[in-house]
């Protein structure tokens, strides 16, 4: 069977993760112990983690869009979270610069 994710221990690993690392939102202790939980948990399930492909909706910041599952797209300020609202722009570059070198 296949199964799609949004997200997977890899994208939060190498973009959330370390984006939280780099902008000292997280100590070097929290990175450390973050690192070797993310490496403990490929060696216990590495082969029920591995996957077979990415499917990545590239858009730019400015454009920032939700896939929603259900068949539709919301651009971000339309989703009506709250604590999504105010999300300053230079956070989703971040994130958008770290996936488009990861991939």
């Amino acid at each position: 069977p296949v199964v799609f994710f949004k997200r997977c221990v890899y994208s939060d690993r190498y973009i959330f993760a370390a984006n939280l690392y780099e902008s000292d939102c997280m100590n070097e202790t929290e990175w450390t112990v973050y690192q070797d939980w993310h490496n403990w948990m490929n060696q216990q399930f590495g082969q029920r983690l591995a996957l077979v492909g990415i499917i990545y909706l590239r858009a730019t910041p400015e454009k920032l869009i939700f896939l929603n599952f259900f068949n539709y797209i919301l651009p971000l300020e339309m989703r009506g979270r709250d604590e999504e609202q105010e999300i300053p722009i230079e956070y989703l570059e971040k994130l958008h610069h770290k996936h488009e070198s990861w991939l």
